[in-house]
């Protein structure tokens, strides 16, 4: 049986800035939400996040990791390496990322563990479809929507369907590209690599025919809900062809994002379309999924008392944070409102979650890589 592992990316700068926002205009965004539109000057908590994104995003549009985020990526890194070594040194493992900038930097540290601190030559692919439903988007076109009054008033209603396809309509190819260039991300690869050991061993590959190396690789501007189901039915499709070639006990990591990992479970489980009443979004940062792809002629494990259905799709594990200890359900907790959030505890815990990671040499170089181009 094949098992799928689907993991989301760290903590990004967008992720923060975002939850930040909306918890301190909690009580206006409750307000938008109910349509009152007695105040015609009110202003749409939509609108503000847009500006507020603009301001701290780079040009490209595709956001890095919090310092929170590289230690989240140094504990899975770390944590999952160790597990996943065996199958890595037999050549049973098989990783694909995203291409977009806090993917590439969430894999790094596991892949970082598992050439040079396990000493396995192995690689990762990068496959464009993994990336996000509401991918890059260049900060000139955010500040371009942002002045088109009928693209705000849709927004400042909710009605981003319609919003969608105006900006479509208005703009058709006519989008600043957006995210990494491939050589970018090459880069990136490049600087995991411990000091004082050769960095010519290059673990990211780029074959992807869309994903350029000497220009920025998203082109298309805002992506409608119909074109991510279909990137996700071509993952769930890419995924089931590996298991046809694969062994019984091959895994295959992917790391990608909340929302269109929640289309691809849904996808091998089956429980499509989009609309299905079962939803597998609201993931955390680095939350690991497995599900299991058994073969035509299954492997039962030795334990078994019964048979499983043919060809059934097992949700195994489902948005687990074992690599972050207990900071992920203290977290959790404030998230969620089951304890109330005490901004200063919360701070703390983050704080000394980071502290934890940061003699890890990913973290210890945080600061020269922001002040990279990237």
């Amino acid at each position: 049986m094949v098992r799928v592992f689907l993991v989301r990316h760290a903590e990004s700068v967008e992720n923060l800035n975002m939850e930040s926002y909306f918890r301190k205009n909690q009580q206006r965004i409750q307000k938008n939400d109910k349509h009152d539109d007695t105040n015609e000057n009110t202003v749409s908590p939509w609108v503000g996040i847009m500006e507020r994104m603009a301001a701290i995003l780079p040009p490209h549009g595709d956001c890095e990791l919090t310092d929170l985020g590289y230690a989240q990526a140094e504990a899975f890194g770390i944590y999952w390496s160790k597990i996943l070594q065996h199958k890595a040194k037999s050549g049973k493992l098989h990783v694909y990322v995203s291409p977009q900038h806090r993917t590439l930097l969430t894999v790094r540290p596991f892949m970082r563990e598992l050439n040079y601190t396990y000493n396995i030559n192995i690689d990762c692919t990068v496959i464009h479809d993994l990336h996000e439903h509401g991918p890059p988007k260049a900060t000139a076109d955010m500040i371009r929507e942002q002045n088109d009054p009928d693209l705000m008033q849709l927004r400042k209603e909710g009605r981003f369907p319609e919003m969608n396809l105006l900006r479509k309509q208005k703009w058709h190819n006519k989008f600043t590209p957006a995210g990494l260039t491939g050589e970018e991300m090459l880069t990136l690869a490049s600087v995991g690599s411990p000091k004082g050991i050769d960095s010519s061993r290059q673990w990211l590959n780029i074959t992807d025919a869309n994903i350029p190396l000497q220009s920025r690789w998203y082109v298309k501007g805002q992506e409608l809900d119909e074109y991510a189901e279909e990137r996700a039915n071509n993952i769930g499709n890419f995924l089931r062809e590996q298991q046809k070639i694969l062994g019984d006990d091959d895994v295959i990591v992917c790391v990608s994002h909340g929302a269109i990992m929640g289309r691809i479970i849904r996808n091998l489980m089956n429980l499509t379309p989009q609309k299905s009443k079962y939803s597998f979004e609201g993931s955390h940062n680095t939350c690991v999924t497995v599900l299991t792809m058994p073969s035509p002629t299954p492997i039962y494990e030795k334990w078994r008392t019964f048979k499983p259905t043919p060809l059934q799709c097992i949700l195994e594990i489902q948005n687990n944070t074992i690599h972050l200890g207990s900071y992920a359900l203290n977290d959790w907790t404030y998230r969620r409102g089951i304890v109330p959030f005490d901004e200063d505890k919360w701070e703390l815990e983050r704080k000394n979650f980071i502290e934890k990671y940061r003699h890890h040499q990913d973290v210890n170089n945080m600061s020269a890589r922001r002040r990279s181009k990237l």
